[in-house]
């Protein structure tokens, strides 16, 4: 037999519920994250995401590339959006990441979105559809469909909705939440958001741990997403500091706060006392942000004096209780006559509110 016949078989019998995708998936008219639908082969159902508003479920397909590594999930999302039958139904493809982010949505040929009395969406509009759809925490979030229309308006025409009536058209739309969706379609727009931001985070979250290998954890780490970063952080072994300290070290300064925050507070030992290592984290002090200059200023007691004669030509960027604690490392120690040096110029800034805290610590350093 063929040997690619063969790897063909195994490769859909390792996959149970693998269906090869014939046809690629929908273009993502808007996507905040191009690289994930890179060489994606493959499609398996993984769960579904149940539509409350319409008691209707949506399967959630995971996306693998043609190693079989896990890229990203997708719903085919057909819908009805029009509470009084006007409109078509909703088709959209919508797009999570591995960590159940939304990252995008598609459309299908012949499909394109409509708004009230069939007008077609326009390039802006589909661009402020994605917008809405990437913030978590929009005007819909814990809000019923009642809830997003001005009792005291009048509007252009009455629907009854499950016993309540409400608003065909945007005229009696509140006008926080009109600002805030595509005028004239904020029914796909409820829908559309209902369905991103639902269950499927959770159930995504909840798979990860099952799918996460040491490729994945490459992935994750030397990915420009901070959110991918993060969680690759949080699985690190101590021992995978040495295999990725370099991304590390750059990730240090490159990526978010919270980032340095949890590397810091994780970091073994071992790595506070190698000279690598203290050159870019304290060599890195002025660029940081106050919360990892604290945890450098704490972690002194590991690297050493080294480290905290680094830290010494930015005592001005200290808080008060910063240099507190930076002082506070030098209490028991020997003062090198560099660093006495140094500190006496500092006391004598005028510009430093603190410098008098200098002062007091030299003078309590020549008390016997």
């Amino acid at each position: 037999m063929d040997k690619a016949l063969i790897f063909f078989l195994l490769y859909c019998l390792l996959w149970p519920g693998l269906s090869l995708t014939p046809d690629p998936l929908p273009v993502a008219v808007h996507t905040s994250m191009p690289q994930a639908f890179e060489g994606i082969r493959s499609t398996e159902e993984a769960f579904s995401v149940f539509d409350p508003q319409h008691e209707l479920e949506h399967p959630v397909q995971l996306c693998r590339d043609a190693g079989g590594a896990p890229r990203l999930y997708y719903a085919d999302v057909q819908t009805p959006v029009c509470i009084d039958g006007i409109c078509k139904p909703v088709r959209i493809a919508i797009y999570w990441n591995l960590l159940g982010a939304y990252i995008g949505y598609g459309l299908y040929e012949g499909d394109p979105l409509t708004k009230y009395d069939h007008d077609l969406f326009e390039e802006a509009d589909y661009a402020k559809l994605h917008e809405l759809l990437l913030n978590k925490n929009a005007v819909f979030r814990r809000k019923k469909l009642s809830d997003l229309f001005d009792p005291n308006a009048e509007p252009e025409k009455q629907v009854t909705y499950k016993g309540e009536e409400v608003d065909a058209v945007s005229g009696a739309t509140k006008k926080a939440i009109k600002d805030a969706v595509v005028e004239g379609a904020l029914y796909s727009c409820y829908t559309i958001w209902q369905l991103v931001h639902g269950t499927a985070d959770d159930s995504i979250k909840v798979a990860l741990p099952n799918l996460w290998d040491e490729a994945m954890q490459q992935r994750f780490l030397y990915s420009d997403r901070a959110d991918y970063q993060f969680y690759a952080l949080k699985q690190l072994r101590d021992s995978d500091y040495a295999t990725y300290s370099t991304r590390l070290l750059q990730l240090f300064t490159g990526s978010i706060p919270l980032f340095r925050t949890k590397m810091l507070k994780q970091l073994p030992s071992q790595y506070w006392a190698e000279e690598r290592w203290q050159e870019k984290l304290y060599g890195s002090y002025g660029q940081l942000d106050v919360n990892t200059r604290t945890l450098l200023i704490t972690g002194l007691e590991k690297a050493g004096e080294g480290s905290a004669l680094r830290l010494l030509p930015h005592y001005h960027l200290m808080t008060q209780n910063q240099l507190k604690a930076y002082l506070s490392f030098w209490e028991d120690r020997k003062l090198p006559a560099d660093v006495r040096n140094q500190l006496t110029e500092a006391s004598h800034n005028p510009n430093y509110p603190y410098a008098y805290l200098i002062e007091r610590f030299l003078e309590a350093q020549k008390t016997p």
